[in-house]
């Protein structure tokens, strides 16, 4: 038997050379592509097929899907300058840009287009180059460490898929705060926030130190969102 390449992203198309944050939109596209059946669009027009969305407004974020739910993705890549607390710059600064957009959209003040169209979003969510590995920022020392065997509570929680099994410790910070921002902003609104991660954190005895060498053949997307008006938090599939 062959062996299998199709966890080699450079392998899956002929296309051009993307660096950066839209080399990152093109691996996020391919993941969620190869584990869903939602339509992938852009920001801008791309030589790779995918066709583009736009606002009412002069600000866009960078993604947007159609399937069983409408989500639009900020990204940014992992890489950023490191912080004391272990996050990024690029991270920090993508959950206060995804905060907005989500407070222009339930406030009515941007709408989001495909071909002319008006589309009604579900959910915001902050992706990054590491949510195949089911976090937002890099390894660095021990600055996000994959939590496991939290109490009855989370267990409780997990079991109503409200929650993954496990979490990384910046990662879980990090959303809860987004959260706090949000709710400061709109109470009102039963359009969820949150983040793009994986089915890694599903695992019931993961290996804390291990780094998954094919997460994005390995792992399916999923993510974690909450919604204010009526109250709900759930970690969902695309």
């Amino acid at each position: 038997m062959a062996d299998d390449t199709s966890a080699d992203l450079s392998n899956w198309m002929d296309s051009p050379d993307l660096e950066g944050e839209k080399e990152t939109y093109r691996e996020l596209s391919q993941w969620v592509g190869r584990h869903t059946d939602a339509s992938v669009y852009w920001n801008e027009s791309n030589d790779l097929g995918y066709n583009v969305f736009r606002t009412s407004y002069n600000r866009i974020p960078d993604l947007l899907t159609r399937g069983e739910y409408n989500i639009v993705y900020e990204v940014k890549d992992a890489d950023g300058t490191a912080v004391e607390d272990g996050g990024s710059d690029h991270v920090n600064d993508g959950i206060l840009q995804l905060v907005e957009y989500w407070t222009d959209y339930v406030n009515g003040d941007t709408e989001y287009l495909i071909d002319g169209n008006s589309v009604e979003i579900d959910g915001f969510v902050l992706a990054t180059n590491m949510s195949p590995f089911g976090r937002l920022y890099m390894t660095d020392g021990n600055s996000d460490v994959l939590r496991t065997g939290d109490g009855e509570g989370r267990q409780t929680a997990v079991q109503y898929d409200q929650v993954p099994n496990n979490e990384f410790n910046a990662t879980e910070r990090a959303i809860r705060l987004m959260w706090r921002f949000a709710k400061h902003e709109q109470e009102d609104t039963d359009v969820g926030i949150g983040a793009l991660l994986s089915t890694r954190l599903d695992k019931e005895n993961p290996d804390p130190t291990l780094t998954p060498e094919s997460p994005v053949a390995d792992y399916e997307p999923r993510i974690l969102y909450k919604q204010f008006e009526p109250y709900n938090q759930s970690w969902s599939y695309l």
